[in-house]
């Protein structure tokens, strides 16, 4: 009793001590509360899925609306709650929140319930977090495991319930909660994981879904199928305790499940950084470029963007398949001959092909090399630099139409020796085969893309008007006018050249295709504000009678000159050159129809090696060209190239560009602007031979 009043006193002594230190424990209980409660984010962004909050991914859609890649650092699609099948709904609540309808933000029997089971168990084996409070997690709050964290993580979570209904809490995780693999929401995941809509989840597949929140990695049923396999039994049994199905339902559901497993795919099988190219990488990432550049890194990857392109996605998958089965031919080929004379393998192919509307100016089609992957992003359409050979040609003889001359004009075919531009060096060009033929018709020259001709053809009308045309045609490489210009011998790509063939298919107008922005149509924001819409830029890169008339030399070059593969398997009117770089290094051919023009490029990347001997343009790349434009224009009637009304034709001899006599070997129809044409009948063939 004495020791007991003792202590009394002392505590009544220090009465003022001790009840200044419960009352400063208060204030700074309150203060922190205060601070904590202050400090906490706003919630608006939760009234409005247009808010920046919610990253959404850029799409792209080809030019008939089918979508073929995204740019994200969060994989999103919003969609609404009413949509959503009842099982993927129960599914999360009976794993996630079972007392979701009952509580206000915070589970304070579930927080109990889950440290009993714990402490039993001797793990961590349930968490007591609401849906409330794991949607104020993500949305606003860091990961770190502090207690000050899960304390402004409760008192949002008690904030948002105030302000939100139920189901529009709901609605919102469901659209935020992390799957695994770069899926944020269970539409994307059910795209990704299912390659089908939320909407259409069957029972076993929303309980999967709905398992990966614990543990997006570890039960991933792709790289962890077994542990995946024992979570999804327990929210199907979990589903079964809260009465949202029966018992009899759940080992079904999981069978069915594991069955149609093997027919499913990760849809999203490709990454670079953050982009996932769903369908045509290469063409996907000029589009990234583009738009990273003007709109900005939060705007493509988080902004929500659709973009409307010029792309054709069944040409583009037509264009990846037949150029990657060539390659590999080719590929093939040159294996068993290197290995036959005791070589080391080398390096696979590469290859670009690029497909443009005649009229319109649309990229349609655009590879960029043989299969996208980590270690082939390098885009050999719009990036690479190579010499065009023989393919740059036709722009010499624009140059001489335009200067009076006609294709039944002749230049002289003979050896030659030029001035190097080094002093004391000397430039011999040859032909192909090393045969020369003496005078022949510029369509003759150009037919059988002989290379002094042509060089002694520039030499006649000058190598600056040659420039000025190429220029005109859209080509902004460097052009010199030294001798070797007109063999095609300054590097260009395979855009612009493909762009420059498409200008002589209509008529003369050249279409912008080498702006960043000329594959775009339209882009859209995440409200449907319209923020740019492509414009054709045109301009005139030759009359449309010289756009003809080169057409019916390139024509000749197709039916009878070094493009034969074309004119004997295509079946329809076409023009075109091949082109083969010295030493078999590169290998073109770039043609038209009156409906799309299409080049197409095989090499090495080293600029050192060299394709094989006789591994020419013609016969190298024109069959890819060939079976390309045959599947591209499956469902267009063949037609012929529209006749400017100051053009006429007339049967020519092949040999000396004169009228055709009865006595003529080889007539051939010839175009010529109306007052150009021959007026003397052949002199040289004047009786059968």
């Amino acid at each position: 009793m004495r020791i007991y009043s003792g202590f009394r006193n002392r505590l009544w002594k220090y009465r003022n001590w001790i009840g200044g230190l419960f009352f400063a424990g208060i204030g700074i209980s309150l203060g922190i509360f205060a601070a904590l409660v202050y400090d906490l984010p706003d919630i608006s962004p939760l009234e409005d899925y247009t808010d920046p909050k919610w990253e959404l991914p850029t799409k792209l859609y080809d030019a008939q609306g089918a979508m073929f890649a995204e740019f994200f650092q969060e994989k999103r699609e919003i969609v609404q709650l009413k949509d959503l099948p009842d099982p993927l709904i129960k599914a999360f609540l009976a794993s996630e929140d079972r007392r979701f309808y009952e509580h206000r933000g915070v589970d304070f029997i579930g927080i109990l319930r889950a440290m009993v089971k714990n402490v039993r168990s001797g793990r961590v084996v349930e968490g007591g977090s609401t849906i409330t409070q794991q949607l104020a997690k993500v949305l606003f709050l860091t990961r770190e495991r502090e207690i000050s964290r899960k304390i402004r993580e409760a008192l949002l979570a008690v904030r948002i319930e105030r302000r939100f209904s139920k189901p529009e809490i709901l609605e919102r995780y469901l659209n935020t909660i992390y799957l695994g693999e770069g899926a944020y929401g269970v539409e994307a995941a059910a795209r990704i994981y299912f390659q089908k809509h939320a909407t259409d989840l069957l029972l076993g597949e929303a309980a999967m879904i709905a398992a990966l929140p614990k543990a997006p990695v570890n039960f991933n049923p792709y790289r962890h199928p077994q542990a995946a396999r024992l979570r999804q039994e327990y929210v199907l049994k979990a589903m079964a305790r809260e009465a949202f199905i029966s018992d009899t339902e759940v080992d079904p559901a999981i069978e069915d499940f594991w069955q149609r497993f093997s027919s499913y795919q990760l849809t999203i099988q490709e990454r670079r950084g953050q982009m996932r190219a769903v369908r045509a990488p290469f063409f996907a990432e000029v589009i990234r470029q583009y738009l990273a550049k003007r709109y900005g890194f939060d705007a493509v990857y988080k902004g929500g963007l659709e973009v409307r392109t010029t792309l054709d996605l069944r040409m583009q998958e037509q264009a990846e398949q037949i150029l990657q089965n060539h390659l590999a031919h080719w590929d093939e080929v040159k294996a068993k001959e290197r290995a036959a004379r005791g070589r080391e393998p080398r390096p696979p192919l590469q290859g670009a092909l690029v497909a443009i509307d005649v009229k319109t100016g649309d990229v349609k089609a655009l590879v960029g090399g043989n299969e996208w992957s980590v270690l082939n992003q390098y885009n050999r359409a719009t990036q690479s630099l190579r010499q065009p050979g023989s393919a740059f040609k036709p722009f010499v003889y624009i140059a001489a139409l335009e200067n009076g001359l006609t294709q039944s004009d002749k230049v002289l075919d003979a050896p030659a020796i030029y001035q190097h531009t080094r002093p004391g060096e000397y430039w011999t060009p040859a032909n192909y085969d090393n045969e020369y033929y003496g005078e022949v018709t510029l369509r003759m020259a150009l037919m059988k893309s002989m290379n002094v001709a042509t060089v002694k053809l520039m030499e006649k009308i000058g190598a600056r008007r040659v420039i000025d045309v190429a220029r005109r045609f859209g080509f902004t490489s460097k052009l010199e006018p030294f001798w070797a210009l007109a063999l095609g011998s300054y590097e260009v790509n395979l855009l612009e050249l493909t762009a420059a063939y498409a200008a002589m298919a209509n008529g003369g107008i050249r279409h912008e295709t080498l702006t960043e922005n000329a594959m775009v149509r339209q882009v859209i924001d995440r409200e449907g504000a319209l923020l740019e819409e492509g414009v054709p830029i045109e301009s005139e890169a030759a009359s449309p009678t010289i756009a003809y008339l080169i057409t019916n030399m390139l024509t000749a070059a197709v039916q009878e000159g070094t493009g034969y593969h074309v004119g004997k398997h295509f079946g329809r009117p076409a023009a075109g050159k091949t082109g083969t770089t010295n030493d078999f290094k590169d290998a073109w051919f770039i043609g038209y129809t009156p409906e799309i023009a299409c080049g197409v490029w095989v090499g090495y990347d080293d600029h050192a090696l060299s394709i094989g001997a006789r591994m020419s343009g013609g016969v190298v790349v024109a069959p890819i060209w060939t079976e390309f434009m045959q599947a591209a224009l499956v469902t267009a009637a063949p037609r012929d190239f529209p006749v400017p009304p100051d053009v006429q034709f007339f049967s020519v001899c092949t040999q000396t560009g004169e009228l055709a006599t009865e006595f003529c070997p080889k007539p051939r129809s010839a175009a010529f602007q109306v007052g150009t044409e021959p007026t003397l009948f052949c002199t040289q063939h004047r009786s059968a031979q």
